[in-house]
């Protein structure tokens, strides 16, 4: 019983650190579209 607790465990875990690299992933690709517009602005101004 205690062993089927841990194994659910285990995978909830797993699955989190999954979603969050999945979230991280998100916003590295996001970010980078947001960012260059606000650098191409600062290099016209420069």
């Amino acid at each position: 019983m205690q062993e089927i607790n841990f194994k659910s465990q285990f995978i909830t875990s797993r699955s989190r650190i999954i979603s969050h690299l999945i979230g991280l992933s998100m916003v590295s690709i996001f970010l980078p579209i947001k960012i260059y517009p606000v650098v191409f602005a600062i290099s016209l101004l420069m």
